[in-house]
């Protein structure tokens, strides 16, 4: 009968310490959300600039996110799972904080193209082409740094990306200095 209990106490700290770990995490991550934001939002009253402020919107709400993904990255440390699917789950983690912050620095790229194309209209017209082409680029870096992450050799890509690029400058060559 003894032993019976024991086993199920084990069975439950087995599941109940990851679950705690994962728990404790996220809260602390609130917490620290909203301490940081509220004194980054006091702060950012007293600047003369928008850059602080796209920055912060755009950081604020996948900061929830981030919490979640820290925990379940804290709870797997904690946990008795077979090494294959931490490593899974550890990847598959990378890949997600990757494309999260990849969509957050397209975010910032576009409000901040937008906020300061306001400015400049006079001199230059901006169109929703420089914000497409800043997000291409910055989802490409992304799209690269996950491919090599994930073994995925990225030297024949950018090669291929390279000339490519130079090949359409080319027979484009006119078209394009119309354009701009």
């Amino acid at each position: 009968m003894n032993e019976v209990i024991m086993h199920t106490t084990q069975q439950v700290l087995k599941f109940s310490v990851p679950a705690a770990v994962f728990f404790v995490t996220i809260l602390s991550g609130y917490i620290i959300r909203n301490i940081i934001f509220r004194h980054l939002g006091k702060w950012t009253k007293n600047t003369k600039t928008q850059i602080d402020d796209i920055i912060i919107g755009a950081v604020k709400g996948p900061f929830i996110v981030w919490s979640i993904m820290l925990g379940i990255y804290f709870s797997l440390k904690v946990a008795a799972l077979p090494l294959d699917l931490v490593l899974i789950v550890n990847k598959t983690l990378f890949v997600l904080g990757v494309f999260s912050v990849t969509l957050v620095l397209a975010n910032i790229s576009k409000k901040l193209i937008q906020t300061y194309s306001a400015k400049v209209e006079s001199a230059l017209p901006v169109t929703s082409l420089t914000q497409n082409i800043s997000r291409i680029v910055i989802f490409g870096i992304g799209v690269l740094i996950i491919l090599n992450n994930l073994g995925i050799s990225i030297t024949p890509i950018l090669a291929t990306l390279g000339v490519g690029g130079l090949a359409v400058a080319l027979a484009l060559q006119d078209t394009l200095s119309n354009l701009f």
